[in-house]
């Protein structure tokens, strides 16, 4: 499980950082999709950490929380990328 998480992290992390390496809108949507797809996969190895008791429930509702942000903040990008996709 622990390397199955780090994985998706690392993909969270690579996505983003290949997303701003790019010019073409649409090309840094493609990878902002991929590191939201990589962040949700994150969360349902975290979610199983729980139900397995590998973590405690407040360790579990912690480390959530700043998944969620995560999620958040990708979300906003996205639709910033996606207007000014749409714009030009």
């Amino acid at each position: 499980m622990t390397s199955q998480i780090r994985r998706a992290v690392i993909s969270v992390e690579a996505n983003i950082a290949e997303a701003f390496g790019r010019y073409h809108y649409l090309n840094k949507l493609n990878f902002y999709y991929n590191a939201r797809g990589s962040l949700e996969e994150s969360k349902s190895h975290w979610i199983t950490t729980k139900d397995l008791k590998y973590i405690t429930q407040d360790k579990y509702e912690e480390l959530s929380i700043e998944i969620e942000q995560v999620g958040e903040e990708l979300n906003k990008i996205i639709v910033t990328l996606r207007n000014k996709s749409e714009k030009s």
